[in-house]
Protein backbone atom coordinates (compact mmCIF):
# COMPACT_ATOMS: atom_id res chain seq x y z
CA UNK A 1 0.00 0.00 0.00
CA UNK A 2 1.30 3.71 -0.82
CA UNK A 3 0.38 6.93 -0.70
CA UNK A 4 -0.23 9.27 -3.65
CA UNK A 5 -1.82 12.61 -3.69
CA UNK A 6 -3.37 14.53 -6.66
CA UNK A 7 -2.36 18.17 -8.59
CA UNK A 8 -4.72 19.93 -5.98
CA UNK A 9 -2.98 18.36 -3.35
CA UNK A 10 -5.96 15.48 -2.32
CA UNK A 11 -4.38 12.50 -1.10
CA UNK A 12 -5.17 8.88 -1.42
CA UNK A 13 -4.09 5.37 -1.11
CA UNK A 14 -2.87 2.98 -3.95
CA UNK A 15 -2.85 -0.43 -3.27
CA UNK A 16 -1.59 -1.89 -6.41
CA UNK A 17 -1.21 -5.97 -7.34
CA UNK A 18 0.84 -7.82 -10.51
CA UNK A 19 -1.34 -8.53 -13.14
CA UNK A 20 1.70 -10.74 -14.74
CA UNK A 21 0.71 -14.88 -14.45
CA UNK A 22 1.74 -15.82 -10.77
CA UNK A 23 0.12 -19.27 -11.02
CA UNK A 24 -2.89 -19.95 -9.26
CA UNK A 25 -1.95 -18.29 -6.34
CA UNK A 26 -1.39 -15.22 -8.25
CA UNK A 27 -4.96 -15.70 -9.61
CA UNK A 28 -6.52 -15.85 -6.48
CA UNK A 29 -5.24 -12.98 -4.73
CA UNK A 30 -6.31 -11.09 -8.23
CA UNK A 31 -9.97 -12.78 -7.57
CA UNK A 32 -9.93 -11.39 -4.34
CA UNK A 33 -9.12 -7.99 -5.39
CA UNK A 34 -11.62 -7.93 -7.78
CA UNK A 35 -13.87 -9.34 -5.42
CA UNK A 36 -12.91 -6.46 -2.90
CA UNK A 37 -13.16 -3.66 -5.76
CA UNK A 38 -16.94 -4.72 -6.28
CA UNK A 39 -18.29 -4.72 -2.45
CA UNK A 40 -16.16 -1.11 -1.76
CA UNK A 41 -17.77 0.24 -4.81
CA UNK A 42 -21.14 -0.10 -3.28
CA UNK A 43 -20.63 0.60 0.01
CA UNK A 44 -20.48 4.28 1.71
CA UNK A 45 -20.41 4.68 5.40
CA UNK A 46 -17.90 6.63 8.02
CA UNK A 47 -16.39 3.74 9.23
CA UNK A 48 -15.89 1.58 6.30
CA UNK A 49 -12.52 2.55 4.19
CA UNK A 50 -13.66 4.77 1.40
CA UNK A 51 -13.51 3.51 -2.35
CA UNK A 52 -12.36 6.65 -5.11
CA UNK A 53 -11.86 3.89 -8.18
CA UNK A 54 -9.38 1.80 -10.08
CA UNK A 55 -7.20 2.14 -13.29
CA UNK A 56 -4.70 -0.78 -14.46
CA UNK A 57 -1.86 -0.62 -16.99
CA UNK A 58 -0.27 -3.74 -18.73
CA UNK A 59 1.58 -5.33 -15.91
CA UNK A 60 -0.86 -3.71 -12.35
CA UNK A 61 -4.09 -2.73 -11.27
CA UNK A 62 -3.90 0.07 -9.07
CA UNK A 63 -6.94 0.57 -6.22
CA UNK A 64 -7.56 4.12 -5.31
CA UNK A 65 -9.03 4.13 -1.25
CA UNK A 66 -9.21 6.54 1.29
CA UNK A 67 -5.81 7.39 3.16
CA UNK A 68 -5.96 6.42 7.05
CA UNK A 69 -3.02 7.67 7.87
CA UNK A 70 -2.69 6.01 11.97
CA UNK A 71 -2.54 2.50 10.89
CA UNK A 72 -4.68 -0.52 12.30
CA UNK A 73 -6.09 -0.89 15.71
CA UNK A 74 -3.24 -3.72 16.33
CA UNK A 75 -0.25 -1.38 15.01
CA UNK A 76 -2.06 1.23 17.80
CA UNK A 77 -2.38 -1.09 20.57
CA UNK A 78 1.51 -2.45 20.20
CA UNK A 79 2.73 0.63 20.81
CA UNK A 80 -0.01 1.75 23.81
CA UNK A 81 -2.33 0.10 26.13
CA UNK A 82 -5.98 1.01 25.57
CA UNK A 83 -8.21 1.76 28.12
CA UNK A 84 -11.45 0.56 28.29
CA UNK A 85 -13.11 4.11 27.64
CA UNK A 86 -10.98 3.98 24.21
CA UNK A 87 -11.58 0.02 23.57
CA UNK A 88 -15.32 1.13 23.93
CA UNK A 89 -15.42 3.90 21.33
CA UNK A 90 -13.32 2.14 18.84
CA UNK A 91 -15.87 -0.55 19.51
CA UNK A 92 -18.42 1.66 18.76
CA UNK A 93 -17.64 2.85 15.61
CA UNK A 94 -16.70 -0.79 14.42
CA UNK A 95 -20.58 -2.03 15.25
CA UNK A 96 -21.79 1.23 13.43
CA UNK A 97 -19.74 -0.13 10.52
CA UNK A 98 -21.40 -3.81 10.83
CA UNK A 99 -24.20 -2.71 10.90
CA UNK A 100 -23.89 -1.19 8.13
CA UNK A 101 -22.46 -3.97 5.98
CA UNK A 102 -25.16 -6.44 7.57
CA UNK A 103 -28.18 -4.47 6.74
CA UNK A 104 -26.76 -4.46 3.01
CA UNK A 105 -26.21 -8.69 3.67
CA UNK A 106 -22.44 -8.68 3.02
CA UNK A 107 -20.42 -10.45 5.64
CA UNK A 108 -16.89 -9.35 6.16
CA UNK A 109 -15.60 -12.48 7.45
CA UNK A 110 -12.31 -11.33 8.71
CA UNK A 111 -12.72 -8.70 11.57
CA UNK A 112 -9.74 -8.35 13.88
CA UNK A 113 -7.81 -5.56 14.81
CA UNK A 114 -5.29 -5.91 12.06
CA UNK A 115 -8.16 -5.01 9.96
CA UNK A 116 -9.30 -2.32 11.37
CA UNK A 117 -8.08 1.25 10.12
CA UNK A 118 -7.76 4.04 12.62
CA UNK A 119 -6.95 8.02 11.22
CA UNK A 120 -5.68 11.20 12.59
CA UNK A 121 -9.17 11.76 14.49
CA UNK A 122 -9.06 8.62 16.31
CA UNK A 123 -11.95 7.06 13.77
CA UNK A 124 -11.93 3.22 12.83
CA UNK A 125 -12.80 2.04 9.24
CA UNK A 126 -13.13 -0.96 8.34
CA UNK A 127 -10.68 -1.98 5.58
CA UNK A 128 -9.84 -5.41 4.02
CA UNK A 129 -12.76 -6.66 1.92
CA UNK A 130 -11.15 -9.12 0.06
CA UNK A 131 -12.64 -11.96 1.73
CA UNK A 132 -16.13 -9.99 2.60
CA UNK A 133 -18.92 -11.60 0.74
CA UNK A 134 -22.73 -9.87 -0.67
CA UNK A 135 -25.01 -13.08 0.87
CA UNK A 136 -28.24 -13.94 1.97
CA UNK A 137 -28.17 -15.44 5.14
CA UNK A 138 -26.74 -18.59 5.45
CA UNK A 139 -25.40 -19.54 2.13
CA UNK A 140 -21.91 -18.72 2.81
CA UNK A 141 -20.11 -22.37 2.05
CA UNK A 142 -16.51 -21.86 1.93
CA UNK A 143 -14.14 -21.86 5.09
CA UNK A 144 -13.38 -18.13 5.02
CA UNK A 145 -11.96 -15.96 7.84
CA UNK A 146 -8.15 -15.76 10.07
CA UNK A 147 -8.63 -19.14 12.43
CA UNK A 148 -8.07 -17.60 15.53
CA UNK A 149 -11.64 -15.36 15.38
CA UNK A 150 -13.49 -18.11 13.53
CA UNK A 151 -16.72 -18.75 15.72
CA UNK A 152 -17.44 -22.37 16.44
CA UNK A 153 -20.38 -22.74 13.90
CA UNK A 154 -17.37 -22.22 11.20
CA UNK A 155 -15.17 -24.87 12.97
CA UNK A 156 -18.31 -27.75 13.51
CA UNK A 157 -17.96 -29.98 11.44
CA UNK A 158 -21.87 -31.32 11.69
CA UNK A 159 -23.21 -27.56 11.89
CA UNK A 160 -25.90 -27.11 8.99
CA UNK A 161 -24.22 -23.63 8.57
CA UNK A 162 -23.53 -20.09 9.46
CA UNK A 163 -24.58 -16.56 9.48
CA UNK A 164 -24.06 -12.53 10.38
CA UNK A 165 -23.47 -13.60 13.80
CA UNK A 166 -20.15 -15.25 12.81
CA UNK A 167 -18.49 -11.20 12.58
CA UNK A 168 -20.32 -10.72 16.17
CA UNK A 169 -17.85 -13.69 17.36
CA UNK A 170 -15.41 -12.07 15.68
CA UNK A 171 -15.79 -8.66 17.07
CA UNK A 172 -16.06 -10.22 20.57
CA UNK A 173 -12.61 -11.64 19.54
CA UNK A 174 -11.56 -7.98 18.43
CA UNK A 175 -12.38 -6.32 21.59
CA UNK A 176 -10.52 -8.91 24.00
CA UNK A 177 -7.36 -8.99 21.45
CA UNK A 178 -7.76 -4.84 22.59
CA UNK A 179 -7.95 -5.10 25.57
CA UNK A 180 -5.59 -7.49 26.39
CA UNK A 181 -3.25 -6.91 23.31
CA UNK A 182 -2.64 -9.90 22.65
CA UNK A 183 -5.02 -12.26 20.00
CA UNK A 184 -7.44 -14.85 21.09
CA UNK A 185 -5.92 -17.90 22.32
CA UNK A 186 -2.56 -16.35 22.16
CA UNK A 187 -1.20 -18.36 25.34
CA UNK A 188 -2.06 -21.68 23.22
CA UNK A 189 0.60 -19.93 20.45
CA UNK A 190 3.50 -21.93 19.03
CA UNK A 191 5.70 -22.94 16.14
CA UNK A 192 3.29 -24.25 13.86
CA UNK A 193 1.27 -21.07 12.12
CA UNK A 194 -1.97 -22.62 10.91
CA UNK A 195 -3.09 -18.95 10.63
CA UNK A 196 -1.37 -19.55 7.51
CA UNK A 197 -3.17 -22.26 6.42
CA UNK A 198 -4.87 -21.90 2.68
CA UNK A 199 -7.87 -23.87 2.92
CA UNK A 200 -9.24 -21.74 5.84
CA UNK A 201 -9.83 -18.36 4.67
CA UNK A 202 -9.24 -15.36 7.19
CA UNK A 203 -7.33 -16.16 10.23
CA UNK A 204 -7.76 -18.73 12.85
CA UNK A 205 -7.97 -17.04 16.01
CA UNK A 206 -10.67 -14.94 15.10
CA UNK A 207 -13.10 -17.45 13.49
CA UNK A 208 -16.26 -18.09 14.44
CA UNK A 209 -16.75 -22.27 15.14
CA UNK A 210 -19.28 -22.22 12.16
CA UNK A 211 -16.66 -21.31 9.64
CA UNK A 212 -14.95 -24.78 10.35
CA UNK A 213 -18.19 -27.19 9.44
CA UNK A 214 -17.07 -28.80 6.81
CA UNK A 215 -20.71 -30.43 6.36
CA UNK A 216 -22.40 -26.46 6.29
CA UNK A 217 -24.74 -25.27 3.76
CA UNK A 218 -23.65 -22.20 4.29
CA UNK A 219 -22.98 -19.03 7.12
CA UNK A 220 -24.05 -15.64 7.10
CA UNK A 221 -23.54 -12.30 9.45
CA UNK A 222 -23.46 -13.66 12.56
CA UNK A 223 -19.71 -14.83 12.24
CA UNK A 224 -18.90 -11.32 12.47
CA UNK A 225 -20.20 -11.06 15.88
CA UNK A 226 -17.77 -13.38 16.84
CA UNK A 227 -14.94 -12.00 15.13
CA UNK A 228 -15.90 -8.78 16.98
CA UNK A 229 -16.00 -10.22 20.48
CA UNK A 230 -12.18 -11.49 20.01
CA UNK A 231 -11.49 -7.82 18.61
CA UNK A 232 -12.59 -6.74 21.63
CA UNK A 233 -10.90 -8.94 23.59
CA UNK A 234 -7.31 -8.46 21.83
CA UNK A 235 -7.51 -4.65 22.17
CA UNK A 236 -8.08 -4.91 25.95
CA UNK A 237 -5.80 -7.71 26.29
CA UNK A 238 -3.21 -6.47 23.87
CA UNK A 239 -2.78 -10.01 22.40
CA UNK A 240 -4.79 -12.16 19.68
CA UNK A 241 -7.61 -14.21 21.18
CA UNK A 242 -6.04 -17.64 22.53
CA UNK A 243 -2.95 -16.28 22.79
CA UNK A 244 -1.57 -18.43 25.18
CA UNK A 245 -1.78 -22.01 22.98
CA UNK A 246 -0.63 -23.76 20.36
CA UNK A 247 -2.14 -23.44 16.89
CA UNK A 248 -3.29 -26.90 16.94
CA UNK A 249 -4.98 -26.86 20.54
CA UNK A 250 -6.47 -23.39 19.53
CA UNK A 251 -8.35 -25.37 16.50
CA UNK A 252 -9.37 -28.29 18.83
CA UNK A 253 -10.97 -26.05 21.27
CA UNK A 254 -12.60 -23.85 18.64
CA UNK A 255 -14.03 -26.99 16.85
CA UNK A 256 -15.27 -27.90 20.68
CA UNK A 257 -16.91 -24.67 20.33
CA UNK A 258 -15.09 -23.10 23.49
CA UNK A 259 -14.44 -19.17 23.31
CA UNK A 260 -11.36 -17.79 24.14
CA UNK A 261 -10.70 -16.44 28.02
CA UNK A 262 -11.98 -13.70 29.43
CA UNK A 263 -10.07 -12.29 32.38
CA UNK A 264 -11.80 -11.56 35.75
CA UNK A 265 -9.91 -7.90 35.74
CA UNK A 266 -12.32 -6.65 33.05
CA UNK A 267 -15.03 -4.59 34.31
CA UNK A 268 -18.57 -6.30 33.82
CA UNK A 269 -19.95 -4.28 31.19
CA UNK A 270 -17.00 -5.45 28.83
CA UNK A 271 -17.22 -9.02 29.79
CA UNK A 272 -20.68 -9.21 29.45
CA UNK A 273 -19.75 -7.41 25.67
CA UNK A 274 -17.50 -10.44 24.96
CA UNK A 275 -18.94 -13.06 26.42
CA UNK A 276 -22.52 -12.04 24.22
CA UNK A 277 -20.02 -11.69 21.58
CA UNK A 278 -19.27 -15.37 22.05
CA UNK A 279 -22.06 -17.20 22.20
CA UNK A 280 -21.66 -20.49 20.41
CA UNK A 281 -24.68 -21.14 19.05
CA UNK A 282 -25.06 -18.03 16.43
CA UNK A 283 -28.70 -17.35 16.71
CA UNK A 284 -28.15 -16.35 20.49
CA UNK A 285 -25.68 -13.77 19.35
CA UNK A 286 -27.17 -10.67 19.43
CA UNK A 287 -27.27 -8.19 16.08
CA UNK A 288 -24.60 -5.38 15.68
CA UNK A 289 -27.71 -3.20 16.04
CA UNK A 290 -28.55 -4.88 18.98
CA UNK A 291 -24.83 -4.71 20.79
CA UNK A 292 -25.25 -0.56 19.95
CA UNK A 293 -27.48 -0.42 23.18
CA UNK A 294 -25.05 -2.73 25.35
CA UNK A 295 -23.72 -0.52 28.31
CA UNK A 296 -20.05 -1.26 27.34
CA UNK A 297 -20.51 0.70 24.31
CA UNK A 298 -22.88 3.32 25.43
CA UNK A 299 -20.50 4.83 27.94
CA UNK A 300 -20.28 8.73 27.97
CA UNK A 301 -17.14 10.14 25.47
CA UNK A 302 -15.25 11.93 27.65
CA UNK A 303 -11.74 13.46 27.63
CA UNK A 304 -10.06 9.80 27.40
CA UNK A 305 -11.98 9.46 24.36
CA UNK A 306 -9.31 7.55 22.31
CA UNK A 307 -7.56 10.28 19.98
CA UNK A 308 -4.01 8.62 18.38
CA UNK A 309 -2.04 11.90 19.68
CA UNK A 310 -3.48 11.56 23.21
CA UNK A 311 -2.84 8.00 24.17
CA UNK A 312 -0.94 6.81 26.65
CA UNK A 313 2.02 4.07 26.48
Amino acid sequence: MERNCTSDGFFFAVKEVSLLDQGGKGKQSIYQLEQEISLLSQLEHENIVRYYGTNKDDSKLYIFLELVTKGSLLSLYQKYHLQESQASVYTKQILNGLKYLHEQNVVHRDIKCANILVDVHGSVKIADFGLAKATKLNDVKSCRGTPFWMAPEVVNWKNEGYGLATDIWSLGCTVLEMLTRRPPYSHLEGATKLNDVKSFKGTLRWMAPEVFNQKNEGYGLAVNIWSLGCTVLEMLTCRPPYSNMEDGQVISKIYRSEPPDVPDSFSSDARDFILKCLQVNPSDRPTAGELLDHPFVKRPSGPQSPRTSGIQP
